[in-house]
C-alpha cells in the first residue's frame, strides 16, 4: 500500500513538471515542424499574432470570473480607435445611441436614444431595429462595437441603413457629422428632484458632473438621483475624480490588488459638492465596471440608496499598451474591491431596493425612475 501511494504522488509529481516545463525549447520545436511539414503555411507575422493572442487569452483563463467579458484582448488599429475615441468623447458619426448584446439574444442592434445629428436629419427613430449597414449584416456582428464601427467614418461621408420599424422595411442614408458627446445630463422630473444621467467615465465626465453639480446645487432640491444606467464604465482615473465630487476628502472610495500581492488605496483627495438632497443611485445589468465601483462606493459610505437591477459583476481594471504597428494589447492590471474588501464578480452589485425591469423597453424604464422617485419622496 505504501509502495503504491509512493508511485501515485511520483505520478502526479511527473505531471505537474510536466505542465510546467512548456519551455522556449518546446515552443520553437513546434514552430519549426509547423513550418517544414503543415499543408498549411503561416508568415512569421501571423505566428507572433497568434501567440501574443494565445497569452492574452490565457491572462482570461485565469481570472474565470471575469471571463465572459474577454478583457485581455489584442486590438486591431480600428478597436484600438474606437477605444480612443470614447475616451475622448469626439467623432465622425451618426448621433444615435444603440443596444445590442447578443449574449442577452439581442438579433439586431436597437436605437434607443438620437442626438443631435445625421441620424436626426435622417428620420431614424428611437425603437428603430438596423438590420444592414451599407452591405454588411449586422447578425454577423459579435459585439456593439463590430457596429459602431461599421456606422463611424469620415466626416462628410454617407452610410446606408437598412432599418426595420414597426415591422416595416426602411432605407435611411445617412450623413457622418463630427458628433461631440455630452457625457452628463441634468434634469429636474418633478420639483425638488434633480435628476443626474452619467454615460461613461471619459476625458469629459468630471468638467460635466461638476457643472451639473453645480447647477444642481443652486437649485437647491431635496432628493436627487445618479443615473448609471447602461454605463459600462471606462477610464479610471477620469472615474476617481468624477466619483470625489460626491465624497469627503479622506473617504475611502476602493481598492485595488495588484500583481504584487499589496492593493492600492484610494481615498478621496478633495471634498466634493454637496448638494445637501437624498441621493439614490440607478443601476441595471448594463451597468459595469468603474460605474460599479462608483456605486458601490456611495452605497458603502452611506451617501446613496443604490435602486434598481443586479449589476454587470465585472471588477477588473485594464492598462493599454500600444504598439508600434498600430494595433495595441488591452490586458488585466488589477482587481478592484470595494472599501470593506467587498467584491461583485459575476453577481455584480446587490441594490439596497430591487426593482426588476427590462432595458431598452420605455415603460419599463419609467416605471424604475418612478418607483426610485417614490422612494425618494416618501
Amino acid at each position: 500500500m505504501k509502495q503504491l501511494l509512493i508511485m501515485i504522488f511520483l505520478f502526479f509529481v511527473t505531471y505537474i513538471r510536466a505542465q510546467e516545463d512548456f519551455s522556449k525549447k518546446e515552443f520553437e520545436k513546434v514552430i519549426k515542424t509547423i513550418k517544414q511539414t503543415s499543408l498549411y503555411q503561416l508568415t512569421d507575422s501571423e505566428i507572433y499574432e497568434g501567440a501574443v493572442r494565445g497569452v492574452l487569452q490565457k491572462l482570461d483563463e485565469k481570472n474565470q470570473g471575469a471571463a465572459k467579458f474577454k478583457v485581455n484582448t489584442l486590438l486591431i488599429p480600428e478597436k484600438k480607435n474606437f477605444l480612443d475615441a470614447e475616451l475622448s468623447g469626439e467623432f465622425a458619426g451618426i448621433g444615435a445611441v444603440l443596444k445590442f448584446d447578443k449574449d442577452k439574444g439581442d438579433r439586431y442592434p436597437l436605437v434607443t436614444e438620437v442626438l443631435e445629428g445625421g441620424a436626426r436629419d435622417a428620420g431614424i427613430q428611437a425603437g428603430d431595429e438596423i438590420i444592414k449597414i451599407d452591405d454588411y449584416l449586422v447578425t454577423s456582428a459579435k459585439h456593439i462595437s463590430d457596429v459602431i464601427l461599421k456606422i463611424r467614418g469620415k466626416e462628410g461621408s454617407k452610410v446606408k441603413l437598412s432599418i426595420v420599424r414597426n415591422g416595416d422595411l426602411m432605407v435611411k442614408n445617412v450623413l457622418r457629422k463630427k458628433i461631440i458627446y455630452k457625457n452628463v445630463d441634468l434634469s429636474f422630473p418633478r420639483p425638488q428632484l434633480g435628476m443626474l444621467r452619467i454615460k461613461s467615465f471619459n476625458n469629459k465626465t468630471y468638467d460635466e458632473t461638476k457643472e451639473a453639480l453645480m447647477k444642481m446645487k443652486k437649485s437647491e432640491p431635496s432628493s436627487c438621483m445618479v443615473d448609471l444606467r447602461a454605463n459600462s464604465g471606462g477610464a479610471l482615473q477620469e472615474g476617481v475624480k468624477t466619483l470625489e465630487l460626491f465624497a469627503h476628502k479622506g473617504d475611502l472610495l476602493f481598492q485595488v490588488e495588484k500583481n504584487n500581492g499589496k492593493y492600492e488605496i484610494f481615498k478621496a483627495t478633495q471634498d466634493g459638492i454637496d448638494v445637501n438632497c437624498k441621493w439614490a443611485v440607478l443601476v441595471d445589468g448594463d451597468t459595469g465596471s468603474f460605474a460599479e465601483v462608483f456605486s458601490n462606493a456611495l452605497k458603502a459610505l452611506k451617501q446613496a440608496t443604490v435602486i434598481g437591477n443586479p449589476t454587470q459583476g465585472k471588477n477588473s481594471v485594464e492598462s493599454v499598451l500600444n504598439l508600434d504597428n498600430g494595433y495595441a494589447i488591452k490586458y488585466t492590471i488589477g482587481k478592484i474591491h470595494g472599501p470593506q474588501g467587498q467584491q461583485w464578480e459575476q453577481n455584480g452589485i446587490r441594490p439596497d431596493v430591487f426593482i426588476n425591469f427590462e432595458s431598452g423597453d420605455p415603460s419599463k424604464e419609467n416605471h424604475l425612475v418612478n418607483s426610485a422617485i417614490n422612494f425618494l419622496v416618501r
